[in-house]
Formats: structure tokens, sequence, C-alpha cells
């Protein structure tokens, strides 16, 4: 049970990555799309997201949140997008860049994802990063874990690019907005995907940043959930 629930994590991960990067456009967000589903290749039969441990800290929460005066507690940084925007209390947050020159310091949940893929901590931190600027993950609920994850794009990001980039993941659009916020106006698309004999329920928010937008996904198995995280995140996202 718990080895399959892991599995599915890893699996979903990188759907989820593949519709953030695919949004992105462009030769860079192909490569980097592919790296992501090469590194969870060993594992991807269920497709579902699973669960992790909940550390009070880890070393890439501190450097998530490093440098940014007005990071609270709650908020995540990241980094490569250049974006600040607040997160459930509790949730565990993972830089993979940050761990990918230190393995040792890697939280369970990664540790365990690698195992899973088959592969070393070091080689799969270093292909998660290839993708992910940052991934906050919540406790597990049904086998399946409710997470945030972030890819920095090289470009502005609208409704209509989330929107058919979505749908070409098998994704089933429930409404799209674009929503004034601190960091800009932030185009955001909801929608359903079947995942394994569960459906997700997902928000896909493009909050702009100086280097064109950070590709914010929100996952969870509750249309409620999703929609509360999702308002958070955009009554909150701005300029790092």
């Amino acid at each position: 049970m718990m080895s399959l629930r892991r599995t599915r994590t890893i699996a979903a991960l990188a759907a989820a990555s593949a519709l953030a990067l695919s949004a992105c456009g462009g030769d860079t967000t192909t490569e980097e799309s592919s790296t992501t589903e090469s590194a969870t290749s060993a594992s991807s039969e269920p497709t579902s997201e699973g669960s992790t441990e909940s550390p009070t800290e880890t070393p890439s929460e501190t450097s998530s949140s490093e440098g940014d005066d007005d990071a609270s507690e709650g908020s995540v940084t990241a980094t490569k997008s250049g974006l600040t925007f607040d997160v459930p209390d509790g949730w565990e947050t993972i830089d993979p860049s940050a761990l990918a020159d230190k393995p040792e310091d890697a939280p369970e949940s990664i540790k365990t994802m690698a195992e899973d893929a088959g592969m070393p901590v070091d080689q799969f931190l270093q292909n998660l990063s290839t993708a992910i600027d940052v991934l906050v993950m919540g406790e597990a609920e049904d086998g399946y874990a409710q997470n945030i994850n972030v890819v920095a794009g090289p470009a502005a990001v609208d409704t209509t690019q989330l929107k058919a980039n979505l749908e070409q993941q098998n994704a089933t659009i429930t409404g799209t907005e674009e929503i004034k916020t601190e960091a800009g106006t932030t185009p955001m698309a909801t929608y359903t995907m079947p995942v394994g004999d569960q459906t997700v329920h997902g928000a896909m928010i493009a909050a702009p940043s100086d280097s064109g937008a950070g590709i914010i996904t929100v996952s969870t198995l509750d249309e409620g959930d999703t929609e509360e995280i999702a308002k958070t995140i955009t009554d909150s996202v701005k300029k790092s």
C-alpha cells in the first residue's frame, strides 16, 4: 500500500510538471519536460500523488525564504521564478536545486521517491531540479498528498495557453479567469484530471515574474481545498 502510494506521488508530480512546462512553450520547455518524465519512468504505472513526512523545518525551507525579508511563516519563495506566496501552515517545502549538491539533507519524502524511481537521491534531485523550482507538499488523504509545485516559465502565459495545454494533458477545464495580484494580472485555469482511479482537482496559476511567469500548480482531491489554496496564493503572490 505504501509503495503504491509513493509510486503514485512520483508519476503525478511528473504529470503536473509536464502541464506547467508545456504551458510555457519553447525548446527549453520540451527538454525539461522530457527530463522530468524520464526521472520518473521507473514508477509510472499508477498515477496519483502520495504521502510525505512533514518535519517542522528542513534545509530547503530555510533556503527557499532566505534573502526575503517579507517572507513569513507559511510563505515560500520560488527563487528561479522570483515569486513569493503564502502556503498552508505545516506543509513541507522542498527546493530541489538547493538540495541537489547535498542529497544527504533531503527529507525522507524525497529519498522515498528516489528509491521508488530506482535511482540515487542525487540523480533524482538533479532530474527534479531541471523542471521544478519549488515543491510544497501537504499531508496524504486517501493515498494522495495535496501539493503545490512551481515551474519558472520564460514568457508570460495567458488563459488561452493554459487552457489549451491543460487539455492536451487530458485535463477537463472547469474555469478560467484573470486575477489582479501584487505580481500583476495573473491568469488562472481550474480543471479536473483522472489520476489512476481518482480525480484530481487542480488550479494552474501563471503569475507574472521579471523573467516571464511562475507557473504555480495546486493539486488536491477536493475542489474546495484547491479553491481555498489557490485563493491563498493569488491573495499573496508577489515578485520577490
